[in-house]
């Protein structure tokens, strides 16, 4: 079952996932990087790597906060739980 939670984990792993690559291709020594008409300069790439990894960091901040935690009333049964008792 999804929840708020589980959506803001995965998008700062995306976020994590642009970050790295950004730091990896600041370090491989292909800047300034041409694609499509679009230079990719040194000073854009830091730009780029410092506010995603700003979003990171709040996404999982937010994530960590009771608020949008996953909640399941007490007694109501899963589907998944109901799923694994029929195949009992």
């Amino acid at each position: 079952m999804c929840c708020k939670k589980d959506l803001l984990y995965f998008l700062a792993g995306a976020a994590a996932l642009s970050t790295v690559s950004h730091i990896l291709i600041h370090f491989g020594g292909i800047l300034p990087l041409t694609m499509w008409g679009f230079t990719l300069t040194l000073q854009l790439n830091n730009i780029i790597i410092a506010v995603s990894a700003l979003l990171t960091l709040v996404l999982l901040y937010l994530a960590g906060v009771g608020k949008n935690a996953c909640r399941y009333e007490p007694g109501h049964h899963h589907k998944e739980h109901e799923i694994k008792k029929s195949m009992k």
